[in-house]
């Protein structure tokens, strides 16, 4: 899993490198959705499904 800190350390490098700071941060933001979105959707069905499960 990447973490939110190498994410944006290696936008930064890449956008200091080319100087295409909203065209990088942009791209990092992209992929940052695409991997956290379906993540917290997966985590929400997970706790409804605990929620209603039985005790015990």
């Amino acid at each position: 899993m990447i973490s939110v800190n190498e994410l944006m350390f290696t936008a930064d490098q890449i956008a200091s490198t080319t100087y295409k700071y909203l065209e990088v941060y942009t791209a990092a933001f992209v992929i940052y959705f695409i991997v956290s979105y379906p993540a917290s959707m997966l985590i929400l069905k997970i706790e409804d499904r605990m929620k209603r499960a039985p005790a015990g």
